[in-house]
């Protein structure tokens, strides 16, 4: 393991860690700058990958719903298909669409909805 500046902060409900700069190609100060423009660019609300924690947090609940549902990968994909090109959905379908909305909501607070 190659020693490195690292922090290490919690987003979206999960413990995470961001690599600052390999030690001693990164000195301190180089880290700490680092550093502080990350913490500016997570107390705005985005990681670094530029996703919002809303965003986590929707998406996470999207996944526990379907595992809870019991949707299988050719489900989501042809709902993903029929999302994407608007093409007309089943009744079943719209029904599954229903049902995963409803489960996200009970998840993910209503103000970030």
């Amino acid at each position: 393991m190659v020693p490195a500046w690292r922090i290490e902060y919690l987003y979206a409900g999960k413990e995470e860690v961001r690599i600052l700069g390999a030690y001693p190609k990164v000195t301190l100060a180089e880290a700490r700058s680092r550093g502080n423009v990350f913490r500016k660019c997570l107390s705005s609300g985005f990681d670094s990958d530029g996703r919002s924690e809303h965003e986590i947090l929707r998406r996470t609940a999207h996944r526990e719903c379907t595992l809870e549902l019991g949707l299988s990968v050719e489900d989501l994909k042809r709902l993903a298909v029929c999302l994407y090109y608007n093409t007309p959905m089943s009744d079943a379908d719209k029904e599954i669409l229903v049902k995963i909305k409803e489960c996200q909501n009970k998840k993910v607070p209503q103000a970030i909805n």
